[in-house]
């Protein structure tokens, strides 16, 4: 997004433990088209590279980040969400 321009006004980032993305694909693995753990394996390598890096840069340049713990309910992950619009909303005008 930085290299295109485009400065955001939030980031999320998502945090998930690999336990918990592991346990939650367990069930699609038994099937024909199920999840490849090889695959699943190297993104989230990928993933514990890239990430701290990404979220300190948009923490630092644009202090856009606002981290979501993904085991809470969805209804607090909503609430986070719309309250950090709504505060950079508010700020705008």
């Amino acid at each position: 997004m930085a290299k295109l321009g485009m400065n955001p006004d939030v980031v999320f980032h998502v945090q998930v433990p690999s336990g918990e993305i592991f346990k939650r694909t367990e069930a699609t693995q038994i099937t024909e088209f199920g999840s490849n753990r090889n695959i699943l394996v190297r993104r989230l390598v990928n993933l514990a590279k890239n990430v701290p890096e990404t979220s300190f840069f948009y923490q630092k340049y644009y202090n856009s980040l606002v981290s979501v713990n993904a085991l809470k309910s969805r209804w607090y992950m909503e609430d986070l969400a719309l309250n950090a619009i709504e505060k950079v909303t508010q700020a705008r005008f």
